[in-house]
C-alpha cells in the first residue's frame, strides 16, 4: 500500500533513475533530442479513493482550430494509457493512477509516457517546447 509520503519517496526514486528532475510541481522530463516536458501532479479523492492524477500541458486550447481540437479527441482512441483533455484553456495529457496501489514501475511507465507523447503533440500542434 502507499501513501502520499511513499509516492514522495516513490517520484524520487524513479526520477533518480532516470536522470529526471523532481521539481515542487512535477516532474521535469529531458527526452534524448534534448526537448523537456513537464508532468505534473495532484492528489486527489474520488469516491473514496485517493488517486494521483498525472497532468502535462500541450499548449493553449483557444490557439487550435476545431479540426485539431476534434482530431484530438479521435486520437485518444490510439492512446495506450492517458487521455487527451482540456484543464481551463489548455490542452493536455492526463492520467490517474491509484495512490494506494502505484509502484515504481507503474509510476516510472505512466510519466514516460504522459511525457513522449505530449511532447509529441506539442511539437506538431503548436511548434514549441514550452511545457
Amino acid at each position: 500500500m502507499s501513501s502520499e509520503g511513499s509516492f514522495a519517496d516513490i517520484l524520487r526514486t524513479v526520477c533518480e533513475t532516470r536522470g529526471w528532475e523532481l521539481l515542487p510541481s512535477g516532474v521535469n522530463v529531458v527526452h534524448p533530442d534534448g526537448r523537456h516536458q513537464l508532468v505534473g501532479f495532484e492528489i486527489v479523492e474520488n469516491d473514496g479513493r485517493t488517486l494521483v492524477r498525472l497532468v502535462s500541458t500541450i499548449g493553449g486550447a483557444a490557439e487550435l482550430r476545431t479540426e485539431h481540437l476534434e482530431q484530438a479527441l479521435r486520437a485518444n482512441m490510439s492512446l495506450a494509457h492517458g487521455a487527451l483533455a482540456l484543464e481551463g484553456d489548455e490542452l493536455c495529457m492526463t492520467d490517474t493512477l491509484s495512490l494506494e496501489e502505484s509502484d515504481p514501475g507503474e509510476v516510472e511507465d505512466a510519466v514516460a509516457y504522459l511525457a513522449k507523447m505530449a511532447d509529441t503533440y506539442e511539437q506538431i500542434l503548436f511548434g514549441t517546447d514550452k511545457h
